[in-house]
């Protein structure tokens, strides 16, 4: 890979990283009608978000996630699933809710039981505006890289 190509990519991996948060911060994806706010705006799951590069010379992009992705992917049906550990939920509520005795936690696990989570595919609208990058813009400019790799590799 030459540092032309080096460089767009580098360049993409930076532009995965801003819409990743860009998505998290979009009230219209990220609202939990729960509490009718953004909750992963500023959150550990935003926070610890990494994008990077698999290795120094692999075109290979990994985008690490927190694990609760799955849990706002999926969220959760009601009755249907076992009860949120209250082990789960103690952190949560004691930064959310300023405590986390035992009748807070049974009340969170309770109400979780009974209503449910409703999913917010946060890794759709992700991807689909990874997608619209690439048709629009990275393509061309990757595509031009290795066309100058190519005219320089074979006019030695």
């Amino acid at each position: 890979m030459n540092e032309d190509t080096g460089k767009v990519i580098e360049a993409i991996v930076n532009d995965i990283g801003m819409i990743v948060h860009e998505v998290f911060a979009d009230n219209e994806i990220s609202e939990n009608i729960k509490v009718h706010k953004n909750t992963l705006i500023n959150s550990n799951i935003d926070k610890d978000t990494i994008v990077r590069l698999r290795g120094e010379n692999s075109p290979v992009i990994d985008i690490i996630l927190n694990s609760y992705i799955e849990y706002i992917e999926m969220g959760r049906e009601r009755w249907h699933t076992p009860k949120v550990p209250w082990d789960a939920l103690r952190d949560w509520a004691r930064r959310k809710l300023g405590k986390s005795d035992n009748t807070t936690l049974y009340m969170v696990q309770k109400s979780i039981y009974e209503k449910g989570i409703r999913p917010r595919p946060i890794l759709y609208y992700v991807f689909e505006r990874i997608d619209n990058k690439w048709n629009g813009e990275w393509s061309d400019k990757l595509f031009q890289s290795i066309i100058k790799d190519l005219i320089e590799y074979f006019n030695k």
